[in-house]
């Protein structure tokens, strides 16, 4: 997947059990559980969603791929343009 950044123009409020973002021209606000939340914490500069997985795998000792999640979760929020593309790979 491609190399992705927060959009700068995002608002972000953490919760006691998720985070609230709201992207520029969004009208309502995208609440994040727990788990999406901890992506988008961990979304620091310019990062491919498997780097974000491999991170928080090595912290909570995940056996199991949850890259597949991480991608899930990052599409989301580019679809909601609270991340967006820096780089696309090459073909």
């Amino acid at each position: 997947m491609s190399l992705l950044r927060r959009s700068p123009l995002v608002l972000s409020r953490s919760l006691l059990d998720g985070v609230l973002i709201l992207p520029s021209g969004a009208d309502d606000p995208l609440a994040l559980n727990e788990s999406a939340a901890e992506v988008w914490r961990r979304w620091n500069g310019s990062r491919r969603p498997a780097e974000v997985a491999s991170e928080i795998a090595e912290v909570y000792g995940h056996d199991a791929d949850i890259g597949a999640d991480v991608e899930s979760v990052a599409r989301m929020l580019v679809d909601h343009g609270a991340l967006e593309v820096v780089a696309v790979p090459p073909p």
